[in-house]
C-alpha cells in the first residue's frame, strides 16, 4: 500500500482497501468485505432498521455502500479501522481516537473529523489485508454485547457530531426498528405455521 500512496501523491493523505475476512483462523478461505462506508445519519439508520435498504439499495443506502461494487478507487467518507493508513502528523494534530468510545463507531468519528479538517479519505481497490474479525467479540454472549457496545457508539457519535437531540432521535429509531423487526419474525413465523 505505501507504494502505491508513494506512486500517486493524492492519496498520501489517509487511505484504506479490501478486507479479507477470516472468521476463526487464518488457516480458513476469506470472505470479502469493504473497508469503507458512508458516515452513519438518521436517515441511513432509519433504512437500516426499518430494512428500507434491502427494498431499495440504492436510495436508501446504509453505510456499507451496497449499491457500488468497491472495484475502483475513490474518494470516500469513512474508512474502517481495520485498515488505516495515515499521516502521522494530521493524526497527532486531531489526538487519535476519541476515548469516548469504548470500542466501535470511533473509527467513524476520527474520520468525520478529518474530514472537517477539509483533508481527503480514499479507498485503493487494488489493495487487500486479512482481518480476524470479532476478535473482540467471539462468543455468543459477547456478540449480543458487540450489537449493544456497535449502538452505544454510534449513540456517541450523534451525540458528538449532530447535538443530544438527534442522538435521541437515533435511539428512537432503533426502539422503532426492534420492534418492527420483532413483528417481521413473529408475522413470518406464523405464516410459516399456516403453510405447514
Amino acid at each position: 500500500m505505501l507504494d502505491r500512496l508513494c506512486e500517486n501523491p493524492i492519496f498520501w493523505i489517509f487511505a484504506s482497501c479490501n478486507l479479507l475476512i477470516l472468521l476463526d483462523s487464518i488457516f480458513e478461505k476469506p470472505t470479502f468485505h469493504t473497508a469503507c462506508r458512508t458516515f452513519p445519519t438518521l436517515f441511513n439508520q432509519f433504512c437500516y432498521f426499518m430494512m428500507l435498504n434491502r427494498l431499495f439499495p440504492k436510495s436508501c443506502s446504509t453505510t456499507e455502500m451496497s449499491y457500488w461494487d468497491h472495484r475502483d478507487s475513490r474518494e470516500i467518507d469513512c474508512l474502517s479501522g481495520a485498515c488505516i493508513f495515515a499521516r502521522k502528523d494530521i493524526i497527532n494534530k486531531l489526538q487519535g481516537f476519541d476515548e469516548k468510545f469504548f470500542m466501535y463507531a470511533e473509527d467513524v468519528d476520527l474520520c468525520y473529523r478529518i474530514k472537517l479538517e477539509g483533508w481527503k479519505l480514499y479507498y485503493l481497490a487494488s489493495e487487500e489485508i486479512y482481518h480476524l474479525e470479532g476478535a473482540s467479540s467471539k462468543k455468543q454472549s459477547q456478540k449480543y454485547f458487540s450489537a449493544i457496545a456497535m449502538r452505544e457508539s454510534n449513540f456517541q457519535f450523534f451525540v458528538n457530531h449532530y447535538g443530544k437531540v438527534n442522538a435521541q432521535v437515533y435511539k428512537l429509531i432503533i426502539f422503532i426498528g426492534s420492534v418492527f423487526r420483532l413483528l417481521v419474525i413473529v408475522l413470518s413465523s406464523l405464516n410459516l405455521r399456516k403453510k405447514e
